[in-house]
């Protein structure tokens, strides 16, 4: 049985930030994957979210942040765990347009974490692409 890995959330963080951001690009590729698996669905596009955020100065990114906290409620529910509050995507947009994007992304990976290690312990088979 094949196993989706956890994302190492401090590393990635640090490695973010010794790289002058260069590192937060390939987490966001890996979490939108990783969303994209666990959704069952292509909702995330690297080249989406990088030519949109690029074009837009980055205004594109706030709203792939609530964007993304609404598909972490989804997965949340999908395999029946306890939800976040219907406040988070809102909360997790608001954290990053005031400059705190890693948290933000922060947050979303350890409750996609949470949902991995429920999937790997209850060995729900997952079809990885």
């Amino acid at each position: 049985m094949n196993k989706i890995e956890e994302i190492n959330i401090v590393l990635y963080i640090i490695l973010s930030i010794v790289t002058f951001g260069f590192f937060y690009f390939y987490w966001q590729y890996r979490q939108m994957k990783q969303c994209n698996l666990l959704l069952g669905s292509e909702e995330h596009s690297m080249l989406k979210w990088f030519f949109l955020s690029l074009i837009t100065f980055g205004i594109y990114h706030f709203y792939h942040e609530y964007l993304m906290s609404k598909d972490v409620i989804e997965i949340q529910e999908k395999y029946q765990m306890k939800t976040n509050s219907k406040d988070y995507p809102m909360l997790c947009l608001i954290v990053s347009i005031f400059g705190f994007v890693l948290v933000s992304d922060f947050i979303h990976q350890e409750d996609l974490n949470k949902v991995i290690r429920k999937i790997n312990l209850d060995h729900i088979q997952i079809p990885l692409n």
